[in-house]
């Protein structure tokens, strides 16, 4: 009876760091965003997003990244790296629009810049359809089509390769 007492209190000891850990990042975050934010005089800002799969900090296996960052006045500033269950236009919208909420600067955003793949152009269940929605006015949309020149390097990394071998 007593060692189930101790591992409820470790676990109850546990769970109070982990969300006053939590608090206490979120009012970094906060703090940081907003003293880049008035610092920069942000009157309108580009949002950009591309979804990563990445090693898990704990597991040995991978999970979907969003790193978002937010640029204005020729800088740049990362929002965060959300996990997302899924690299869906859904998952996608709802997580840039929490960090964008958390930040408050919902009204700053007057752009949208991501990967040209489906789940973020998708024109009814894309994230910058879906974003354009929860923010209630038009964006500007600023396709990046990376993942395409990086295809034609490889390809043409490939070539060279096979050539001098």
């Amino acid at each position: 009876m007593e060692r189930k007492k101790r591992v409820l209190k470790r676990l109850s000891a546990e769970e109070q760091r982990l969300k006053k850990l939590k608090r206490i990042q979120k009012s970094v975050k906060q703090w940081r965003t907003w003293t880049w934010a008035s610092k920069n005089r942000l009157e309108f800002a580009t949002v950009h997003w591309d979804g990563k799969l990445l090693p898990a900090i704990t597991r040995n296996k991978k999970v979907d990244r969003l790193p978002v960052i937010i640029s204005a006045n020729g800088q740049e500033h990362l929002l965060g790296v959300p996990q997302l269950a899924s690299c869906s236009g859904d998952n996608m919208a709802a997580a840039i629009y929490n960090l964008l909420a958390e930040t408050k600067l919902l009204d700053t955003v007057q752009a949208l810049c991501c990967d040209t793949t489906l789940s973020n152009t998708g024109r009814i269940k894309g994230a910058c359809v879906l974003l354009e929605r929860k923010l209630g006015k038009d964006l500007i949309y600023l396709p990046c089509r990376h993942p395409i020149y990086e295809l034609v390097l490889k390809s043409a990394f490939e070539a060279c390769i096979a050539m001098s071998s």
